[in-house]
């Protein structure tokens, strides 16, 4: 299983929201996007990770562990920027970027 800090920022907006449709409206995102890319991270975990219903989404077993994981994940990067920000070593860099999809 392959997923990038995007897929997990997406994952959950959507899973905090409630609903793919308020979940795409948080990551500023087109809806048929976000319902190609969840279904892609669905696929390649091989298992479900939302329970779809007419009004909205709840997550799975797999997706709370998912989604405990993903808020661990992206709670470090963000340590790491700060971190990387404010050491004195890092000053003498003019800005380092992380990028959060391979290229």
């Amino acid at each position: 299983m392959r997923l990038d800090l995007a897929d997990l920022h997406l994952f959950l907006c959507v899973a905090d929201a409630g609903s793919i449709t308020q979940g795409t409206a948080r990551a500023n995102l087109a809806l048929a996007s976000v319902s190609a890319r969840l279904r892609s991270i669905e696929a390649d975990a091989g298992i479900a990770l939302l329970e779809r219903h007419p009004r909205g989404v709840i997550t799975t077993e797999a997706g709370e562990a998912l989604a405990h994981h993903a808020r661990l994940m992206l709670r470090q990067q963000a340590l790491l920027k700060d971190e990387l920000r404010i050491s004195p070593r890092a000053r003498a860099v003019p800005f380092i970027s992380i990028p959060t999809r391979p290229r």
